[in-house]
């Protein structure tokens, strides 16, 4: 699940990265993989709603709607993604959550935690000097992920991948093997 800062501060290039690296996210996701698009400012918007990949151009021109506006308030949009990751049937559940201010509402690092217990783990983007860097990595602490921050919005799509990636294990693949000697 993608959830994404949609406020008036994102207007421009912020939200143009965004919208990219969303797009590029669904890119390296697989036909089997389950991919949801949350966006917010004062409220929450269901971009793209939680659904199996089938075509990423569909999901694609959904995810380019996408408009700045409003104020922060990344509660609802958390919940939403929450949520939906909790009726999808996978193995891994993940969420970024990518903002570049301070947002109201509280509660994040217990939701976080009770995400991770539910097997759905978070990273966070904190992108601009503006963004509440300390509360994201609390998130992403409490959440099980990485906490990413950046100055520049051309990064983001190769945080975004970058952590899509890893977290589908599609980076790095560990588990445990027995070596077999073979001539």
């Amino acid at each position: 699940a993608l959830v994404i800062d949609r406020s008036g501060s994102m207007a421009g290039e912020k939200l143009e990265m965004a919208k990219s690296a969303a797009i590029a996210t669904a890119e390296v996701l697989g036909h089997s993989d389950f991919l949801g698009v949350y966006a917010f400012d004062s409220t929450a918007y269901v971009v793209a709603p939680m659904t199996r990949l089938a075509a990423t151009s569909a999901v694609a021109a959904q995810i380019s709607t996408l408009a700045p506006g409003g104020g922060t308030n990344l509660q609802p949009a958390f919940e939403q993604a929450r949520a939906a990751l909790q009726q999808v049937k996978a193995k891994v559940k993940h969420m970024i959550v990518l903002t570049d201010g301070q947002t109201t509402g509280d509660g994040y690092e217990a939701l976080a935690s009770q995400c991770r217990s539910d097997g759905i783990t978070i990273s966070t983007v904190a992108i601009g000097e503006g963004s509440h860097v300390g509360l994201l990595q609390a998130i992403a602490s409490a959440g099980g992920g990485q906490a990413y921050t950046t100055l520049d919005a051309k990064s983001i799509t190769r945080i975004f991948t970058q952590d899509t990636l890893m977290h589908t294990g599609r980076m790095i693949h560990e588990e445990p093997f027995t070596p077999q000697l073979v001539e």
